[in-house]
């Protein structure tokens, strides 16, 4: 009898055991672009939520004390952001809004966009504008209390050294364990062949390509670096063709999902208003010629579908990072984080996913 119990007890240790590895296995497969340093107790996926259209919300003043204390708080975490914390005056002064639908209905949150990217991969690539849509997500993850290991960046392109004049921007990447999710960010200011010459931020088509044949989604975003000169703005349109033909690419063979992210407004640094001195002007830059090569590039190509930023930031050039507390720089491109200013953007990128999956007719 009591070999007959230990028997059984030795057999359930090896199904466990071998569960485990099979898993850990699946986990390291499924993640290329990075090895998480120990096995995750995932959560299973659910039933993801119907999507809401940000057409249909708006920005409305907040009230609840609370969430006022929350929209002023300074940005302390561990995750390190090149944009982030505003002046206390700039915060308790101009980011008291939040996007919200009719009845006070929140937008779509982070945990129903990992549940709904559950084991997927996904890559965020462009500019410091969209490099804050990223950090949004890690940081509104470590808020709500997910499991989030940073991950070593690795080189897009076998061969290349981290730092070389022959990969110089910026990536870095983030295991969202709770979902089995992986977010990765490659900052870059321009698309170029030629960035071999060591040109700080510029990413060549190589590298593109090697990028997205290691994610499920990408969400692109350019155009402030080509907003110098006549020289810039010439180049522009042909540097976002050529990238939209690797993408492309990656759609017919393996299914990638573009996200395109229009040119956010920006706004003018002169005219402040006297008593808010810390503030942007609201004299806006619209764009128009960019929006329009991007539109001309993208929106007609089968799985590229495009991230509606111009209409959510409109009219929200208080809600611009305005001027550091130390210093006289006014930055009026990029947004202060608080809890609040980047949630359309998430809710439009569930959105879009969402609608992908069911045009596919894939189980949602």
């Amino acid at each position: 009898m009591n070999l007959l119990r230990k028997t059984r007890i030795r057999g359930i240790w090896i199904v466990v055991t071998v569960s485990t590895l099979l898993t850990l296995m699946v986990l390291l497969t499924q993640h290329k672009l990075s090895k998480p340093s120990r096995i995750y107790a995932v959560r299973s996926r659910t039933t993801p939520l119907p999507p809401m259209l940000n057409s249909l919300g708006s920005w409305v003043p907040i009230t609840d004390t609370s969430e006022v204390a929350m929209a002023a708080k300074p940005l302390t975490t561990s995750f390190p952001t090149r944009h982030g914390g505003c002046h206390p005056y700039h915060t308790s002064e101009t980011t008291q809004t939040k996007f919200r639908f009719p009845n006070n209905t929140r937008p779509r949150g982070i945990i129903d966009l990992w549940n709904l990217l559950h084991s997927k991969r996904i890559l965020v690539i462009g500019d410091s504008v969209v490099e804050q849509f990223y950090e949004s997500w890690v940081l509104a993850s470590i808020d709500v209390g997910l499991l989030v290991e940073t991950v070593e960046p690795v080189n897009p392109v076998p061969g290349t050294q981290a730092g070389s004049s022959l990969f110089p921007i910026t990536r870095t990447g983030v295991f969202i364990a709770d979902f089995n999710v992986t977010l990765w960010n490659m900052k870059s200011y321009r698309v170029d062949d030629s960035a071999g010459d060591g040109r700080k931020h510029v990413i060549t088509l190589d590298q593109v390509r090697w990028a997205v044949s290691q994610v499920d989604v990408v969400l692109i975003g350019f155009g402030m670096h080509y907003t110098n000169n006549a020289t810039d703005f010439a180049g522009f349109e042909d540097a976002m063709q050529h990238i939209s033909i690797v993408l492309d690419s990656a759609v017919k063979t393996k299914g990638l999902v573009v996200v395109w992210k229009d040119m956010t407004p920006n706004y003018y640094q002169g005219g402040q208003l006297p008593e808010k001195p810390r503030l942007c002007g609201n004299r806006r830059i619209e764009y128009r010629e960019h929006n329009d090569i991007l539109t001309k590039v993208f929106s007609r190509k089968k799985g590229f579908y495009n991230l509606n930023t111009r209409d959510i930031y409109w009219n929200k050039w208080e809600a611009k990072k305005g001027k550091f507390k130390s210093g006289s720089v006014l930055d009026c491109v990029h947004f202060c984080h608080n809890p609040f200013i980047f949630e359309p953007i998430l809710n439009g990128i569930y959105e879009i996913i969402y609608r992908h999956y069911e045009a596919k007719g894939a189980k949602i």
